[in-house]
């Protein structure tokens, strides 16, 4: 496949991570070896805070060229050098937390040290089981707390929450499981411009895979945007999509085997 393209985005969960065996399948290793060993800039692209990447130690994967976390609110060059810094404000926070106290929801809440649930219930579990987060600890929220990532679930997460989408600060993401706040203004996409820029190369010249509603904006203003099998169908349907094979069955290494990327 004949590209310009010198800089490939990944998101982690259930696009280069499988959640169902709780690995990064071997293919996938092998994928991002063999096109550091072409020169290609890799930059991790994941909706984890940096505490949520940590944990599972996705940066000892591969020396990526840059890391765009918590859907974009915290970004970093290739040492850690800080290009985008912007959590939740305290005010809206606070109201988010409000409203689920009013509605009896439990709140998982993450940001660049901190990791916590408001309180236990079964959905706040299903959150915790889903991505495999460790050590999250019941608390109340703290003001000092800088968020990048707020979880609701709510027994229809699809359904707008007029409440929340008034509140000009903050993003509500309707997912299939659960409703994801983050600021307004930052998403992945914001994150890659940024990265681009420092990188000195056209904002939309890379290629990137996603699997999830928090990728749209990154995978749909790609050069080429990879969705894969097991994404949600809303991705699916974006223009000029492409799709690879699942997560679970290596399907990035795939899908650059056989475009003649590596």
């Amino acid at each position: 496949m004949k590209t310009n393209i010198q800089t490939i985005f990944i998101d982690l969960d259930n696009t280069l991570y499988d959640h169902a065996s709780q690995i990064v399948p071997p293919l996938h290793i092998q994928a991002l070896h063999a096109l550091k060993a072409k020169g290609y800039k890799l930059c991790m692209c994941t909706g984890r805070p940096p505490a949520l990447v940590k944990e599972h130690h996705f940066e000892d994967l591969i020396d990526w060229d840059g890391y765009i976390t918590g859907i974009g609110s915290y970004v970093f060059d290739k040492n850690f050098h800080t290009l985008i810094d912007h959590s939740i404000a305290v005010d809206d926070v606070a109201q988010i937390m409000n409203y689920a106290e009013i509605h009896e929801l439990g709140v998982v809440g993450f940001g660049k040290k901190v990791k916590f649930a408001s309180k236990w219930d079964p959905k706040v579990q299903e959150i915790i089981d889903t991505f495999h987060f460790k050590d999250v600890k019941i608390h109340p929220w703290h003001p000092a707390d800088h968020l990048s990532n707020l979880l609701l679930k709510p027994n229809d997460p699809l359904k707008p929450i007029p409440e929340l989408d008034k509140m000009p600060g903050i993003v509500p993401i309707y997912m299939k499981n659960w409703i994801e706040i983050r600021a307004n203004g930052i998403s992945k996409y914001k994150g890659i411009e940024a990265l681009m820029n420092h990188f000195h190369e056209p904002i939309n010249q890379y290629l990137a895979f996603g699997d999830s509603a928090l990728d749209m904006e990154m995978l749909d203003c790609a050069e080429i945007g990879v969705v894969m099998a097991n994404g949600e169908s809303q991705l699916k349907r974006l223009p000029g999509i492409q799709i690879a094979p699942s997560c679970h069955d290596g399907g990035i290494y795939t899908w650059l085997k056989e475009n003649e990327w590596i």
